[in-house]
């Protein structure tokens, strides 16, 4: 089976794809194929072991030609203006543009059967139960323990103690340095301008309204 993990920049693809690749080798075998889903569809049909797994943020139109039992898609957004705080952060500008390309991205990957679609706020509230989501969405029975111990190496602490040694990118984790900053919920807030902060909702605000992300 391939695992596309997908969605939104900033907002914990990284740490989805790490966490399936960590739930296939619980049940067998994983093979990590990294970033770009061109590397992707050779790979389904290959004999061996059962989870192929890919990181991709732009949508690809193939994906709707793969049947649901072949690929599962695991899909991260989160609150569009905490993502443009986090791009900054980076030293990434980006505009009104960016924010409707995020935006329509996320609905592409949604309306794909076999999507599950999570949000970056609870993955940080709840680490365990979001990967125990993707575990049952990938047909995988792991035990509570497994949850735990997954959720334990993949936690915000020991992330971050990762990237800060890391001197270029880890293709195995998609990690990089830089790559894992505070995880604040809400630092959009203190670090948007009030301009940007309209300028997303201008964008964003009907999409943010269904996926209950408040701005008054």
């Amino acid at each position: 089976m391939l695992v596309v993990c997908c969605g939104m920049h900033r907002s914990g693809s990284t740490l989805q794809y790490q966490a399936a690749c960590a739930l296939a080798k619980i049940a067998g075998g994983a093979i990590r194929l990294g970033f770009g889903l061109e590397k992707a569809e050779a790979h389904m049909t290959l004999p061996g072991k059962p989870f192929y797994l890919v990181k991709q943020h732009d949508f690809r139109s193939v994906c709707r030609r793969w049947h649901p039992d072949a690929a599962r898609f695991i899909c991260s957004h989160r609150d569009p203006r905490d993502v443009l705080a986090s791009m900054l952060q980076l030293g990434k500008e980006r505009g009104a543009g960016w924010i409707a390309y995020i935006i329509r991205i996320n609905n592409q990957w949604a309306s794909l059967p076999g999507t599950l679609m999570c949000r970056y706020e609870d993955l940080l509230l709840d680490l365990p139960g979001e990967i125990g989501k993707i575990a049952s969405h990938m047909g995988i029975r792991a035990s509570a323990t497994d949850l735990l111990s997954v959720a334990s190496e993949l936690s915000l602490e020991k992330q971050r103690e990762f990237t800060d040694s890391l001197p270029r990118k880890d293709e195995a984790s998609q990690l990089k340095s830089g790559h894992v900053q505070g995880g604040d919920i809400g630092k959009w807030q203190h670090l948007l301008s009030p301009e940007q902060a309209d300028m997303v909702v201008n964008m964003a605000g009907d999409w943010m309204k269904e996926n209950d992300y408040d701005f008054g």
